[in-house]
């Protein structure tokens, strides 16, 4: 099943380089973009802060183990501080034997050399001692040289690892300050959404409004009707005003003026 499935994927991708070419490249990258982008826009911002914390957090894998580097290398570097002290005080001290020597055959070249330890030595004895001497002394010197040059080394390196130390710490606490202000604006941002929820809508408040308005008018005109009917039912009992008509001309010679004129046809 696992064969036919590796079949079917080469298949794809050949017969997708076939029809697209080189965009098919970019085809799959984008595919994958997308499902990547997918992807992440259906994990909350609580789970994200969370491995982001959790992402910094590993940091201190890194911060122990620079930790244990320095440990070791300060004793390391003791150990050589150690060591160049022994080869300098050694080849100090031959560099005296090597002066009192030389300076008894410069003044004494013939005379015996009597030693701290009471015994007599020849012009040739010290000769042959200052000749071992002096491969001792270049020897000593040139490995004097490279341990020191290996403390230097290894002090350097301590020196960059506390450095790394330093700035690793430094930006794990700035990282997770930023973590943590960015997670009481996101909770911000909470309160702000719950707020919003109670807000009403203003359209709506309109809508009701109107829907009130409406139906006070329909309930009115019903009752309105329904007012009208009931008195065309019932007997009226009103007097009627009658006009006077006795006195019409008296009142129209009050609107018009009293004019006798007679229009001639």
């Amino acid at each position: 099943m696992l064969k036919k499935a590796l079949f079917v994927v080469v298949g794809v991708v050949i017969v997708g380089g076939l029809m697209f070419g080189s965009s098919a490249i970019h085809m799959a990258r984008d595919f994958v973009s997308g499902a990547r982008n997918l992807g992440d826009s259906m994990v909350s911002t609580e789970a994200k802060i969370s491995h982001t914390r959790k992402d910094i957090k590993a940091l201190d894998k890194d911060i122990k183990g620079l930790y244990h580097d320095i440990a070791k290398e300060e004793v390391r570097c003791e150990d050589l501080e150690n060591e160049v002290s022994t080869k300098r005080e050694a080849l100090s001290a031959l560099t005296s034997h090597m002066q009192v020597l030389n300076s008894h055959l410069k003044t004494s070249p013939s005379q015996l050399y009597t030693a701290t330890n009471d015994k007599e030595y020849t012009p040739n004895q010290i000769k042959r001692d200052l000749s071992t001497s002096v491969k001792r002394y270049k020897s000593q010197s040139m490995m004097l040289t490279a341990l020191e040059k290996q403390l230097d080394t290894r002090v350097a390196i301590l020196t960059s690892a506390k450095e790394q130390l330093e700035k690793t710490k430094r930006i794990k606490a700035e990282l997770m300050s930023e973590v943590e202000a960015l997670e009481a604006e996101h909770a911000m941002n909470e309160v702000a959404k719950i707020t919003s929820d109670f807000n009403l809508d203003n359209s709506r408040i309109a809508n009701a409004k109107e829907a009130v308005k409406k139906l006070r008018t329909e309930i009115r005109v019903e009752g309105n009707l329904v007012n009208q009917m009931q008195s065309a039912d019932s007997i009226p009992t009103e007097s009627i005003e009658t006009e006077d008509l006795d006195n019409i001309t008296a009142r129209v010679d009050a609107l018009i003026g009293n004019d006798t004129g007679v229009v001639q046809k």
